[in-house]
């Protein structure tokens, strides 16, 4: 999900190029140049013509002002990718760093680290960066029930990091259904697709936290529109019906959706609210300035270092339907 959790920083030197027009100075006037043009034989200003065409694209000619801006340096902070889920017997934990703005190389990697798991009732499970300079660490375990789990790191550099604790919550099973069709022709747009609404009985007692991720013929759509995330406060205990609503643009009949209903702690629950906020961001004057959003990983040495990302676990609920033709 390293498109739903990464973040990176404006930094490095930008040269932009911009074009200034520049006038050509002649040493003769505009007067004594036509008196001359006038005075050639009449096949000599054919060729006069062809000149002038020539002179006046030159006339316009632009020359190119090349202009450093020094973009601040922002720090590289760790950021780490860790949801794990109840239905999974592999799992993965990236870890990268940020990155300059307008660099263009690939996500730095961190590798060679040290990543486990310790659980409160004295588990602990290392993960294994199985291609080295990946960043990618895998460990095969079922995550128990009833069971407190930390992330520990410990980098190259030798930083150790920790999380806070996460556990599984309950959630209920989703059902999807499709409704009706959408059309809407504003001119010579036009914009289809289908609205698809999950039910599912919220449990009683409140404290529940829902996160849901929406895949359209296999592959998770990231487009804001599809960012929900909900607490019970206000339906505990009821049936939750068309909401959350997707509308899925460019949909059609024989394609598949499968939305999964996610468990989350309250903790993970502010996290994602508050980079929901971002991302629906309009960059009015009255916006919250974007901001890095802090995660539940700290530098055990260093409490006042930033960490980005999310470590998590969920509980999974999901259905999948075929759309049909209305």
């Amino acid at each position: 999900m390293a498109e739903e959790m990464h973040s990176v920083f404006h930094s490095d030197k930008t040269r932009i190029i911009r074009s200034i027009p520049k006038l050509i100075e002649f040493p003769f006037s505009e007067a004594r140049f036509l008196r001359l043009v006038i005075a050639l034989p009449s096949n000599m200003r054919a060729n006069i013509h062809i000149l002038i065409l020539v002179i006046g694209s030159i006339f316009f000619a632009s020359c190119e002002d090349l202009i450093e801006v020094d973009v601040p340096n922002g720090e590289t902070k760790l950021v780490v990718e860790a949801l794990l889920y109840d239905t999974d017997s592999s799992h993965l934990i990236k870890l990268s760093t940020t990155a300059p703005y307008f660099d263009i190389n690939p996500t730095p990697r961190v590798t060679g680290a040290v990543v486990y798991l310790l659980a409160d009732n004295g588990d602990s499970i290392s993960f294994a960066e199985k291609t080295f300079g990946t960043g990618n660490y895998w460990a095969d375990f079922k995550i128990k029930d009833s069971t407190k789990y930390y992330l520990n790191i410990v980098t190259p550099g030798g930083k150790k990091y920790r999380s806070f604790f996460e556990q599984l919550f309950r959630v209920p099973p989703l059902e999807l259904y499709q409704n009706d069709e959408f059309l809407d022709s504003i001119g010579d747009f036009r914009k289809q697709g289908y609205y698809v609404s999950l039910r599912t009985q919220e449990p009683e007692g409140v404290g529940d936290y829902y996160r849901w991720i929406v895949f359209v013929n296999g592959e998770k759509l990231i487009d804001p529109q599809f960012f929900w995330v909900a607490d019970d406060l206000l339906v505990d205990g009821n049936v939750i019906d068309e909401f959350p609503q997707f509308f899925i643009y460019g949909m059609l009949p024989g394609d598949s959706v499968e939305i999964h209903q996610t468990s989350i702690s309250a903790r993970s629950y502010h996290y994602w609210v508050l980079l929901q906020e971002q991302v629906f961001n309009q960059g009015s004057p009255f916006d919250t300035p974007p901001a890095s959003i802090e995660g539940n990983i700290t530098n055990l040495t260093d409490p006042n270092e930033v960490v980005l990302g999310l470590f998590s676990l969920s509980r999974l609920e999901k259905d999948q339907i075929t759309v049909k033709a209305k």
